[in-house]
């Protein structure tokens, strides 16, 4: 496999921070 290090700290965080806001949107009935 390739090193992805610096992509696991990055892409994740990303896609969490999105889905979060997501969440947090629906959450709030928006």
């Amino acid at each position: 496999m390739i090193d992805l290090s610096s992509y696991e700290l990055v892409w994740p965080a990303d896609l969490f921070i999105a889905e979060a806001g997501r969440i947090a949107a629906l959450g709030r009935g928006n």
